[in-house]
């Protein structure tokens, strides 16, 4: 479908799209024009909501106040609606500061939405839409992307008051609660770690865990050859991953939690060699069709074992600015009962896709679940911190 804003989709006749029930003893016409301005009026709340989402993250933030609230949209909620938004709103607002703090930012946001379907049954209507969004950075070096984008998944239900009209009480989306979502997305409740530890065992003690290069560190990683490097092709890698970052390969397995399977096309494409055997053994990595494949190729944790320690095709890096083109990261951020600590078992996985600079602000990340195209490192950073007490990145030189 093509994207509509909320202008467009009142302008080509939402009976296209829109599936409507209603028991309302009125004639036939007037339920029509009920329908129509119904409609028109879900879909401008819906456009406003998520709008007001991803403003708040950029300096063109400002509060809206609801009596003594400040509210995260300016879109009239239930009251239990309204009070996991100002929640959020301040796990948002943090973020926005964190990086502010890294000397990033966002500028601007662009917000655009394909309806999917309108369902509107007495005083219930569901919305289901497709956000297309952009977060315009601040600060941009020359040759650097501009933004980052993603898309999401939104089911968002609204139930009607006599008194006050429609007012939006939820909104559920499809990420995965182990996986990243976008920046202005807050996961809710407890996690659900990627996957159970299977065959390997939780990270060696000496792992190397990533951190910011302090400013008094000179030295780094050998750089990383990336014309005729061995024998790779590192630019092969990046330009898969950025022609698939937000779309699924029907000639390869899909997972609801794609993240490995999605790298490890990348890597496959990029001339890693594919090793056959045991599908549950760590030494194993492959993929013969879109039933038959080893844990390594879809499981983080596994493929860590494979790639570090059985094939020893990556070396550990220390910091993050040492990353290069076609890199990849992974992330330990879930403990087994689902609380967001670290517990040695990796729990999600990307790879560079740009490299401008050895900076937070010059290097990009392209990943699955959420699927996301070239995220810059300092905003995936404030929006997951490199703490000990929450997350534990882990980087491979490929």
């Amino acid at each position: 479908m093509e994207f509509l804003n909320m202008r467009t989709v009142a302008a080509v006749g939402l009976a296209t799209i829109v599936a409507v029930t209603t028991g309302s003893p009125v004639a036939a016409s007037d339920s029509r024009t009920i329908q129509a301005d119904t409609k028109e009026n879900l879909l401008r709340q819906a456009e406003r909501y998520l709008s007001d989402r991803a403003e708040r993250v950029t300096e063109k933030y400002h509060t809206v106040q609801n009596g003594s609230r400040i509210n995260l949209t300016s879109v009239s909620a239930t009251d239990a609606f309204s009070a996991r938004l100002v929640q959020e709103s301040s796990e948002l607002d943090a973020r926005r500061e964190r990086l502010r703090g890294y000397g990033g930012g966002f500028s601007s946001a662009d917000v655009r939405l394909d309806v999917q379907s309108i369902e509107i049954a007495s005083d219930t209507a569901h919305l289901r839409t497709i956000e297309h969004a952009k977060l315009f950075y601040s600060k941009v070096s020359p040759g650097a992307p501009t933004h980052s984008s993603y898309s999401l998944q939104h089911n968002l239900t609204f139930v009607f008051n006599p008194q006050t009209g429609w007012l939006l009480s939820g909104d559920q989306t499809n990420v995965p609660a182990s996986a990243i979502g976008p920046f202005t997305h807050v996961t809710e409740g407890q996690r659900t770690p990627a996957s159970s530890p299977g065959v390997t065992p939780t990270l060696p003690g000496d792992a190397a865990v990533m951190s910011i290069k302090p400013a008094e560190v000179r030295s780094s990683a050998p750089e990383k050859n990336t014309v005729d490097g061995p024998p790779y092709d590192y630019a092969k890698m990046a330009e898969y991953a950025r022609r698939w970052a937000k779309l699924r390969n029907p000639a390869f397995p899909q997972f609801g939690n794609d993240c490995m399977n999605f790298v490890s096309q990348s890597l496959l494409i990029g001339e890693w060699d594919q090793v056959r055997g045991d599908p549950n053994n760590a030494s194993s990595w492959y993929v013969n069709s879109t039933s038959d494949y080893s844990r390594t190729w879809s499981i983080s944790h596994e493929w860590y074992f494979f790639a570090r320690v059985h094939s020893q095709r990556t070396t550990p890096l220390t910091y993050f600015e040492d990353l290069r083109i076609a890199d990849v990261v992974q992330v330990d951020w879930d403990n087994a009962n689902g609380t967001p600590t670290p517990d040695g078992h990796l729990d999600h996985t990307m790879i560079v896709t740009q490299f401008i600079r050895p900076a937070l602000d010059g290097i990009y990340l392209s990943y699955h679940t959420n699927d996301t195209l070239d995220r810059r490192l300092d905003d995936l950073l404030a929006q997951v911190p490199a703490d000990p007490g929450r997350a534990n990145y882990y980087g491979h030189r490929t």
